[in-house]
């Protein structure tokens, strides 16, 4: 009977461990499956993080390119406010010269009125 029993105790402890082994395959095989999944996940990351580096750098150009535009323009305005300035100043100029010109022409008539106030004497005719 003890015999029997001992081997009893042998098969059962066999099963286990069969049982043992083949539920550590199993979980091997799970994990070599986590670890060939997680690195498709990490290239999947890389690609990603290299796109979005990618867009950065885009990113970045364009930024550039939209401070360059506004230093242009910036540079536009300040020459149309110089223009501007011009203009007004121009304008300015011929304001005076036409307040000097009517001055002028009001000077030559004010001296034309006097003497047109006194009409000349007209030449006697002879009869």
């Amino acid at each position: 009977m003890k015999n029997q029993f001992v081997t009893t105790v042998i098969a059962i402890l066999m099963v286990g461990v069969t049982t043992i082994g083949v539920n550590l395959s199993v979980i091997g095989a799970m994990g070599e499956a986590n670890d060939a999944r997680f690195a498709q996940i990490d290239a999947r990351f890389e690609q990603v993080d290299a796109r979005f580096e990618q867009v950065d750098a885009r990113f970045q150009q364009v930024d550039a390119r939209f401070e360059q535009m506004d230093r242009r323009l910036d540079q536009m305005e300040d020459r149309i406010e110089s223009l501007e300035r011009r203009v007004d100043d121009g304008f300015r100029e011929m304001a005076a010269a036409i307040a000097r010109l009517e001055g002028l022409i009001h000077g030559l008539h004010g001296t034309a009125r006097t003497t047109a106030g006194h009409p000349a004497p007209e030449p006697e005719q002879s009869s």
